[in-house]
């Protein structure tokens, strides 16, 4: 792998060797799609010259490694999901199908790995949940409030068990985008510590 500096100062791959280690930050490094791109395809190219399985997403590649991995639950005792991004972790939380799939967080420095299991990771409430509360606050394709943490979602739903039935909407293929909007709104609502009545509760 040959890197040479752009004059926007990002870095281009020029050639595929990839015992060269690159002396520039990662994120500098992928500030140039074309660089994603080469990257990607030198690594399925020599993925697949070991008989490992690659795929390539051509957008969300958080839900297309969550599926690969339950695709994989039928015939393997276990599957594990590496990755550093919590997101993916969320996702099969929310939806989960096998007890023998697991999530395992890589460890880094001094802190050492970690796996979860979906199954055991969350009270029911929240797990049942969590899909919501992750793009309420914040994911991938959805602004986050600002100075808002995910954990502030959870606790408003733990405070708030009434809002489970506001929510509920959020599950439903064929509801309208005005019902979800006021659903979200009534949510809301109750987040920033305001009480929420009986009609505000009994949505349809």
């Amino acid at each position: 792998m040959c890197i040479t500096g752009q004059k926007n100062t990002e870095i281009n791959v020029k050639r595929s060797n990839i015992s060269l280690i690159p002396t520039v930050s990662q994120e500098k490094f992928l500030a140039n799609p074309k660089n994603k791109d080469r990257l990607i395809s030198i690594l399925v190219n020599k993925f697949s010259s070991l008989n490992m399985a690659c795929k390539k997403p051509d957008k969300d590649a958080d839900c297309l490694i969550v599926n690969s991995a339950l695709a994989l639950a039928p015939t393997h005792p276990s599957v594990v999901v590496i990755s550093e991004d919590i997101d993916l972790f969320v996702i099969l939380i929310g939806i989960f199908t096998f007890r023998h799939v697991y999530f395992l967080k890589p460890g880094k420095l001094k802190i050492a790995e970690k796996i979860f299991s979906p199954h055991t990771a969350l009270e029911k409430t929240i797990a049942d949940n969590i899909l919501f509360i992750h793009a309420m606050s914040g994911c991938d394709t959805t602004s986050a409030l600002f100075n808002y943490g995910k954990m502030k979602f959870v606790h408003t739903l733990k405070n708030n068990h009434d809002l489970l039935k506001v929510i509920e909407i959020f599950k439903k293929p064929d509801i309208t985008p005005e019902a979800v909007v006021d659903a979200g709104n009534r949510f809301l609502v109750a987040f920033n510590g305001y009480p929420i009545s009986a009609s505000d509760i009994n949505i349809t």
